[in-house]
C-alpha cells in the first residue's frame, strides 16, 4: 500500500460556534498554558484531530483532542523552534492578541484566522501537510518521521514567503514525539 500524507489548504475560516482547525489568529487554549510562551513565540496552528477521521494516521497522532503548533522565533525566522502541544480536552480560554506583537513587526498574516481543508495527498507532495515525507530531501540519510510540512511557497497562507522553501517539523524520539519535535528548514 502506497504511503500518503494529509494535505492542508488554507481556506477562509467559518465561524459557526464550534472550534475548527485553523492557522494563526486568536488561539483557544487550556488555562494552564496561558503563561507558557514568550512574546517571540507565534501561534501557528490548531488542529482539531476529530476532523482527521477517515485519514490513515498510522498511530502517529491521537484520534481525538487538539494538536497545537507554536513557533519560537527568538533566534530568527530562519531557525524556528517548534513547540508542539497536545490536549485531550477542549480549550477553555481565548487569547485574542497572541500574535499581535509579531504582526506589528511586519507579519500581518499572523492575526488573521485561516481555516484548514484536509485532503489525502502523496507522501512526498509539496505544500502544507501532516505526516508523509519531505518533498525535496537531498541528504544521504533518511529523514526522521515527519509531523508537519510548512510551505513558504504557498500563497494561500503567505507565511514568511521570503524563506522560499519549506520548514519541516519532525517528531521527537520515542516517548517524546510531540514534546521534543524539532524543525529543519529547506530554504533558498
Amino acid at each position: 500500500m502506497k504511503e500518503h500524507a494529509i494535505g492542508i489548504q488554507a481556506v477562509p475560516y467559518v465561524e459557526d460556534g464550534r472550534l475548527h482547525s485553523h492557522f494563526f489568529g486568536p488561539v483557544e487554549m487550556p488555562e494552564a498554558w496561558l503563561d507558557d510562551f514568550s512574546s517571540e513565540t507565534i501561534f501557528f496552528a490548531l488542529i482539531c484531530l476529530d476532523e482527521l477521521k477517515g485519514f490513515n494516521l498510522g498511530g502517529k497522532l491521537p484520534d481525538k483532542g487538539y494538536l497545537y503548533i507554536f513557533l519560537d522565533l527568538s533566534q530568527s525566522e530562519y531557525q524556528m523552534r517548534p513547540i508542539v502541544r497536545y490536549s485531550e480536552v477542549a480549550p477553555t480560554h481565548i487569547v485574542d492578541d497572541f500574535n499581535d506583537l509579531l504582526s506589528l513587526e511586519g507579519h500581518p498574516e499572523l492575526t488573521k484566522k485561516m481555516g484548514m481543508r484536509f485532503e489525502s495527498v502523496e507522501a512526498d507532495a509539496e505544500g502544507h501537510k501532516l505526516l508523509g515525507v519531505p518533498c525535496d530531501w537531498n541528504y544521504p540519510s533518511n529523514p526522521k518521521p515527519l509531523l508537519l510540512t510548512i510551505s513558504h511557497l504557498e500563497e494561500d497562507l503567505g507565511f514568511l514567503p521570503q524563506l522560499d522553501g519549506f520548514t519541516y517539523i519532525f517528531f521527537g524520539p520515542k516517548g517524546k514525539e510531540l514534546e521534543e519535535a524539532f524543525a529543519k528548514g529547506e530554504i533558498s
